[in-house]
């Protein structure tokens, strides 16, 4: 379930830097490794991944990165 739903916050997104198959490969590898995790309890591994998904949404919005060049 976690799987599916990563995919469908990458593939909406379409940005280079998220679609990139580099970086889905890293999210995925945390994922996993978090989801793997004998050390974490389930409430801190669905934590980690709402926290990984926002990540994915956050820089995978083309209008939260652009910026004006007067702004400076």
């Amino acid at each position: 379930m976690h799987e599916e739903i990563l995919d469908l916050e990458i593939n909406k997104t379409p940005m280079w830097e998220i679609n990139n198959p580099r970086v889905n490969k890293l999210l995925r590898g945390i994922l996993e490794l978090v989801l793997e995790s004998k050390n974490l309890d389930h409430d801190q591994k669905e934590e980690v991944f709402n926290i990984l998904i926002s990540l994915v949404k956050i820089y995978g919005d083309p209008k939260l990165i652009k910026r004006d060049n007067n702004d400076c």
